[in-house]
């Protein structure tokens, strides 16, 4: 039942790239106005490609709508868990009625009982899990386009070439954990150990989801399940990368929020 939903950390950097790549254009032939290339070809580019990060981990955790549904799905599971703990626990007093049972018949009519409360017990499980996954499924798609559309904004008001998604941690402890470190010295991808402020889109891009794409109320609180507290929902966080030279990218996409 300990499913992560709804979650958006698509591992990507800079590991270099900018320098690599700049290189080889600046060693092309061709330049700004250098005719085509025979065949058609369009003459090599010389200037740097134009390159803007954001952190995906930090985008779910401040994105309001994200944690609208996020928390709506936590306690839909939660509820539907207690649902099948009531199932549970009539399957317990069967077992323990049959158990304390003397005579032959009635006891296998107990057992008889415990089966039929355990398919039910089963069947309501796996109709829980379907119906949960495919409403999150549903929402996921929802955030990611809603993401998908606010980073195109910001692509073409300020010329972006690549726009990388990393999952970062969001608060210094979690950047003192030893999984967090372990992420970082033994990445499954390029993982940035610094990225410039002027670079960095998460904020910019947190405001703009927030102001174009509003959850549909407020975020809920999370319900208690059966032998737990409520913990809280991680509604804020300092940036994951410390701030660098440069001024941030603008927040403006042209004509307004992206509709």
């Amino acid at each position: 039942m300990k499913r992560t939903y709804l979650l958006l950390a698509v591992a990507a950097g800079l590991g270099g790239a900018t320098g690599g790549i700049g290189r080889v254009a600046a060693q092309s032939p061709g330049g700004a106005g250098a005719a085509p290339a025979p065949g058609g070809a369009a003459p090599a580019r010389v200037d740097p490609p134009r390159i803007a990060v954001f952190n995906a981990a930090k985008v779910m955790s401040e994105f309001t709508k994200w944690k609208y549904y996020s928390v709506s799905m936590v306690n839909k599971r939660i509820s539907s868990s207690g649902e099948l703990a009531k199932v549970q626990l009539e399957m317990k007093d069967i077992e323990k009625r049959a158990q304390a049972e003397t005579r032959l018949v009635e006891r296998e009519a107990l057992v008889q009982m415990l089966l039929a409360k355990q398919r039910q017990w089963e069947d309501l499980d796996r109709q829980t899990k379907n119906r949960i996954d495919e409403e999150a499924g549903t929402h996921l798609k929802v955030l990611y386009s809603d993401i998908q559309r606010a980073v195109a904004a910001f692509v073409q008001s300020n010329g972006y070439d690549i726009v990388f998604a990393y999952p970062d941690a969001i608060t210094p402890e979690d950047k003192q954990r030893p999984e967090y470190i372990q992420s970082m010295v033994l990445p499954g991808g390029a993982m940035p150990f610094h990225v410039s402020k002027s670079v960095d889109l998460t904020d910019s891009l947190i405001a703009l989801l927030n102001k174009s794409f509003p959850a549909p109320g407020p975020v809920p609180s999370r319900m208690a399940g059966p032998d737990q507290t409520v913990q809280p929902v991680s509604g804020t966080g300092t940036g994951a990368v410390g701030p660098g030279p440069g001024t941030p990218p603008v927040a403006r996409p042209p004509g307004g929020p992206p509709k």
